[in-house]
């Protein structure tokens, strides 16, 4: 968001996949209770890319430890400060106070870390910097921003207690460390350091697609927030609306090498800072746009709406944010996201009824700059004393402008009758295995194709795709095992056969087991958790439920059911 913000595992109630290998060891303690388990049958299999769902992010805090600021110079591995303009002296060589943090291990592919402080309770002097190491090599160590040129509009900031740096988001690096810097050498270290994991998706792989719009001045794809793992019980304030004057562009100042995969952990990431650590109540920006082309929702309100973000204080009632995730004070814009830019500001101006070129007066009772104008699209710089969004952004905006206008003189095309809605499965997708697909399928000494492949792999045949002899011997062998028809071909009381060895529980997945339940199907439970199968389940057995939970990364609930049931059964393996 402002231009010193860097250079540079799934939460609770996530969907684990379906299909883990079992050890067949374990099945035989349980195949009684199993005899009698209901099959589920004639589902497609599902794709490797799973539906979007909230993930819940985490976050811990980090004090700071006082360290001397001689000994920091001379440290070993010391590395030096980026110059937030040309020719600055590096802040280590003024300081006359600092304190750093121990050197910290990134948890995941995505970090995101900033610091805060009891509101106004540090010197406008401090500094704060972070450092991370990629390889083997520490990068330079890169400025927070402090600038309060983003956040709610002052009504609502009177209500926040914290301050804060803007993100700095840790993406391709394996360690990282902070330091605060004054030269006030009294000054007492009231900040601290937040850190968020914004945890990890099966969903974060959904969109791979850029954000391309059909025609003119339509509505681009606007990817949603569910589609970026969005937890709706962060969201603390209600959206409010006002009126569409000006279009700010912003940069995230995150890495910009990221792939297409982190992105919603990144912008999780955001909204957690933005929304809980800073209690703005919601994520800042009304939009971002990744480097691949692609446009996420951001606050909560409706797209097509004017709703109000805190992403340029004092200015948010009267202008809508678009960021652009990246650094685009050190790195050239791709052409996909500059071309994103112009869709999202075409679309949301015609919505508004204003054009793209021209100026907007200085409007006194929004308390604007001293800017007697702005144009319509401008950089949050025209605002502020900041960087953001980059020079190699700034430079862009003129061609945003200009292509914002052409879409907007374009003729509309005529209307395109709206899909039909995709089928929803009979089954929930915790329910499904790598048998399920083939269910309806049949195999025989001949046959070809990914169908065999499965069998091969089930059959412990080498998978090559081709139904030969060999295949067919250990099918028969599999047949005979099992009391089935010695046919040699593999149809769907084959399939059932082959899912109830490898997936035990399959049967159970549909029930819903908690306290005070009692049955067979408790004590399945029980003896997949090592506890006495008595058939009751108690505050014990309930204790062992949240633990399996706690380690498959859901709600720690200690209801069986769903995801729950797949979770007991790789405890079996």
């Amino acid at each position: 968001m402002n231009r010193s913000l860097g250079r540079g595992s799934s939460g609770p109630g996530q969907a684990p996949h379906a299909g883990l290998p079992l050890r067949r060891g374990r099945v035989l303690a349980l195949a009684s209770a199993l005899a009698v388990a209901p099959m589920v049958t004639g589902f497609p299999q599902l794709s490797s890319q799973a539906s979007a769902h909230p993930v819940k992010s985490h976050t811990r805090t980090l004090g700071f430890v006082a360290s001397s600021v001689a000994s920091m110079r001379v440290a070993r591995g010391a590395s030096s400060s980026a110059a937030s303009t040309p020719g600055a002296p590096d802040p280590l060589v003024t300081a006359l106070a600092g304190a750093q943090t121990p050197v910290q291990d990134v948890s995941g592919a995505v970090t995101v870390v900033a610091v805060t402080w009891p509101k106004n309770a540090v010197p406008t002097h401090d500094q704060f910097q972070i450092r991370t190491l990629s390889g083997v090599t520490w990068s330079q160590w890169q400025a927070f921003d402090l600038d309060p040129a983003d956040g709610p509009d002052p009504t609502r900031a009177a209500a926040t207690t914290t301050g804060g740096t803007s993100p700095y988001i840790v993406t391709g690096a394996s360690k990282y460390q902070v330091r605060s810097l004054s030269t006030d050498p009294t000054a007492p270290t009231a900040a601290k350091v937040q850190v968020v994991d914004p945890g990890t998706s099966a969903a974060d792989t959904i969109v791979a697609a850029p954000g391309a719009a059909s025609a003119a001045a339509a509505r681009p794809v606007i990817y949603s927030r569910a589609s970026w793992g969005a937890d709706e019980s962060l969201r603390h304030w209600d959206p409010s609306y006002g009126k569409i004057l000006i279009g700010f562009v912003h940069h995230t100042v995150s890495s910009n090498s990221y792939a297409p995969s982190d992105v919603p952990a990144m912008i999780r990431g955001i909204y957690y800072y933005h929304s809980i650590t800073l209690g703005w109540g919601d994520i800042g920006y009304n939009f971002l746009i990744d480097r691949f082309g692609r446009t996420w929702e951001g606050r909560y309100g409706g797209v097509s709406r004017p709703t109000i973000g805190a992403q340029t204080y004092k200015y948010n009632s009267v202008s809508m944010g678009v960021s652009a995730i990246g650094n685009f004070a050190i790195a050239p814009v791709p052409q996909a996201m500059t071309n994103a830019f112009k869709r999202i500001f075409a679309w949301k101006f015609s919505l508004a009824g204003i054009p793209a070129n021209g100026n907007v007066p200085g409007v006194a009772t929004q308390s604007w700059s001293s800017a007697k104008y702005f144009q319509r699209i401008s950089g949050h710089r025209d605002g502020f004393q900041t960087d953001c969004p980059g020079q190699y952004l700034y430079n862009k905006l003129p061609e945003i402008r200009a292509g914002a206008a052409a879409l907007m003189a374009a003729p509309k095309p005529a209307p395109k009758p709206a899909p039909k809605p995709a089928p929803k499965p009979s089954v929930a997708p915790w329910a499904v295995t790598r048998y399920t697909g083939y269910k309806a399928v049949v195999v025989q000494q001949g046959s070809r194709g990914a169908a065999v492949v499965v069998l091969q792999r089930a059959l412990k045949a080498t998978p090559d795709g081709s139904f030969g002899p060999k295949t067919r011997a250990a099918l028969v062998a599999f047949q005979t095992q099992q009391h089935l028809a010695r046919n040699g071909v593999a149809n769907r009381p084959v399939w059932n056969r082959l899912e109830l060895r490898d997936y035990p529980l399959i049967g159970y997945r549909g029930l819903t087991l908690r306290q005070g339940s009692r049955g067979a199907a408790v004590a399945v439970v029980q003896r997949a958790l090592r506890l006495s199968a008595d058939g009751i389940f108690g505050p014990i057995t309930a204790t062992g439920v949240k633990a399996v939970q706690a380690g498959a990364r859901l709600a720690r609930t200690g209801v069986v059911s769903g995801w729950t049931w797949v979770a007991v059964e790789s405890r079996m393996r």
